[in-house]
């Protein structure tokens, strides 16, 4: 486009960007819940040296649960909250989050004392602290997982 004005030309380039979203139903999310929580049990029961399966089907878990809570409104179960300070003390660090125990023969949530600690202490997440040491640490990895299933379930 040009545009005159006596003796003056000034060119003038429009250019429009467009951009979309395309967003996923909620039900897509508490499928990927569901279905790593199905290959957490799957390496569970499959016992031996399943370390790694576990800890992929944990973070892959706690990752979605991180999610859900946002879009469900889950932050006042104390579960929720619990699983999501476990996520956030150890996804960026690629740390282990549980650990067999051969007493319980089960695998069962670390204690918070060996969650790594973020170096910027606005990300330290204290406030859910007490929830995780108090409904997590120690418990059945699984028994946390199953008492969430009906929460997620119900929840839209």
């Amino acid at each position: 486009m040009k545009l005159r004005r006596k003796n003056m030309v000034a060119e003038v380039t429009v250019t429009a960007t467009m951009s979309a979203v395309v967003q996923k139903d909620i039900k897509v999310a508490k499928r990927g819940y569901r279905d790593a929580i199905d290959r957490l049990e799957g390496a569970v029961a499959a016992g031996g040296d399943q370390g790694d399966a576990v800890y992929i089907a944990i973070a892959e878990a706690a990752n979605w649960l991180d999610s859900l809570a946002d879009w469900m409104k889950l932050s006042g179960n104390v579960d929720v909250q619990a699983v999501v300070f476990a996520r956030h003390r150890t996804h960026h660090h690629l740390a282990s989050i549980a650990y067999f125990d051969e007493r319980s023969g089960a695998w069962v949530w670390r204690p918070a004392s060996q969650l790594p600690v973020p170096e910027d202490a606005r990300h330290s997440d204290e406030t859910r602290k007490p929830s995780y040491v108090n409904r997590l640490e120690g418990h059945s990895v699984l028994e946390v997982f199953r008492r969430l299933h009906p929460v997620i379930a119900a929840a839209s």
